[in-house]
């Protein structure tokens, strides 16, 4: 997956840059004649800005464009782990109260739970992840 993104600082080998959120948008057959400005754009974020820390390998510089890219399966990925997981656990969890019989609301308090239990490995997960420094983005080229 690439994108145009802006370069707005250096830190070291990785840069911070400037994205332009993809949305639904992207694919309009107005072709950006709304701006956006449609109840879905504004519903699902479009013309939005975003920044990301990316691996800058071929030495861009503040204010350059530059393509980024990663990999489809890290961004499916991230999205399970965000997504599907919460629901997961806390299914998981409502089911396994329930088997033991704790009752509804037993059962829904465990759900609950395990809905939170799951935020805070992501949080983990995420903390760890920034601590290592390895990025999943990189800058492939200066446009």
């Amino acid at each position: 997956m690439t994108q145009k993104a802006t370069v707005i600082e250096i830190k070291g080998k990785n840069a911070i840059v400037s994205v332009r959120r993809s949305s639904m948008c992207d694919g309009c057959e107005k072709n950006g004649g709304c701006s956006g400005s449609c109840a879905a754009g504004e519903l699902l974020g479009a013309n939005k800005t975003m920044t990301a820390a990316v691996s800058n390998e071929v030495g861009a510089k503040v204010g350059d464009t530059v393509e980024i890219e990663s990999e489809s399966r890290t961004v499916l990925g991230y999205a399970a782990l965000i997504f599907l997981f919460p629901i997961l656990l806390g299914s998981a969890a409502y089911t396994a109260a329930d088997f033991f019989g704790a009752g509804e609301s037993g059962a829904m308090l465990s759900a609950l739970g395990g809905f939170a239990a799951a935020f805070l490995f992501i949080i983990i997960f995420d903390r760890l992840k920034k601590k290592n420094g390895r990025q999943d983005i990189r800058i492939t080229r200066i446009l």
